[in-house]
């Protein structure tokens, strides 16, 4: 379970840097693109790890001597932490998106940007 609330935590972490930095690309700071895309891999790794403690966490409870009770409890909030991971994945592709627009040379945004 700590594996998997260290999971979210750092998914809630990256989701912020990201929608920061997305916010800032528009203001030319490369910095910037590189964090919001940097958030991306994060938000990747620990939805993967997240995935992967719930499955540690389930094994457990199945192979383990818990009551019924407890072990649907605990299933119950591993798959509701792990879920929240998963809300969180829509945004790398904001955060990408909007770091390649303003960044590829061909787009409308590095236009924008060069125009300022």
């Amino acid at each position: 379970m700590i594996e998997l609330c260290a999971a979210a935590v750092s998914s809630a972490e990256a989701a912020v840097i990201g929608m920061t930095a997305a916010a800032e690309v528009p203001e030319g700071h490369r910095i910037d693109t590189e964090d919001a895309l940097a958030a991306v891999g994060r938000l990747i790794d620990n939805e993967h790890r997240a995935d992967a403690a719930e499955r540690t966490i389930t094994t457990n409870v199945i192979s383990g001597t818990f009551d019924l009770k407890t072990a649907l409890s605990v299933l119950e909030l591993a798959r509701a932490i792990e879920r929240a991971t998963d809300q969180l994945w829509p945004a790398s592709d904001i955060f990408s998106a909007t770091a390649s627009w303003l960044t590829c040379p061909q787009s409308s945004g590095a236009r924008w940007r060069s125009s300022k």
